[in-house]
């Protein structure tokens, strides 16, 4: 049976989780802002723009548009630059192209920087499609998009296999009806029992799959 993979980009793929929260935390700090409980697992299936919201919220006195100009100047070097793929991703994916799958992209992170980013490592012409929550009126923490991106993958939600690194993201697929598989990453290892817990797999490593 031909499946289709949904994968997140940071912390999934790329090795990328301390630059692209790390890049908001230290807003925080920079401002001598306390950072509210949670805030790394809260902003991660919000994408840049619910991150920026949030950063207001917890009261950084930048506008929405500077705070993600400021992301996104940083994102554009390092992504290409400093951020690696993940352990037996490449081979992992080459794989499963070749046994007649399809592999997607699920991100809350901007196009600007995932699209040269896999191009860098030279995967980006083996997925089928590359979706940041920017194509949708959705956030990964609403089950909506999940329902949407198998429509538009026209699958049936029991054909798919989605992969994140956050807790919410997980549950939320994992709600809307779609097979999850978590996965383990230093920046949500705290939440690895939550995520075993309401998952269908969990994996340490790409070579598990």
């Amino acid at each position: 049976m031909k499946l289709y993979y949904l994968f997140d980009f940071d912390g999934v793929l790329v090795d990328s989780m301390p630059v692209w929260a790390g890049t908001y935390v230290k807003m925080l700090e920079d401002n001598g802002i306390p950072m509210p409980d949670g805030f790394v697992r809260r902003i991660t299936p919000l994408g840049n723009t619910g991150a920026a919201r949030c950063l207001i919220e917890a009261g950084l006195p930048m506008s929405e548009a500077d705070i993600l100009r400021h992301a996104m100047e940083r994102y554009d070097y390092e992504y290409v630059h400093t951020v690696p793929l993940k352990p037996h991703v490449a081979q992992v994916l080459q794989r499963l192209v070749a046994d007649g799958h399809s592999v997607n992209v699920l991100t809350g992170s901007s196009h600007r920087y995932v699209e040269p980013c896999l191009r860098h490592h030279g995967v980006f012409d083996l997925f089928d499609h590359i979706w940041s929550v920017d194509d949708f009126p959705y956030t990964k923490a609403q089950p909506e998009i999940y329902l949407e991106a198998a429509g538009r993958l026209d699958a049936a939600l029991s054909q798919c296999r989605f992969f994140d690194d956050n807790f919410v993201a997980v549950m939320t697929a994992a709600k809307a009806g779609m097979p999850t598989v978590a996965v383990y990453d230093a920046s949500s290892a705290d939440y690895a029992d939550r995520m075993k817990a309401v998952a269908d797999r969990y994996i340490t490593d790409f070579s598990e799959i």
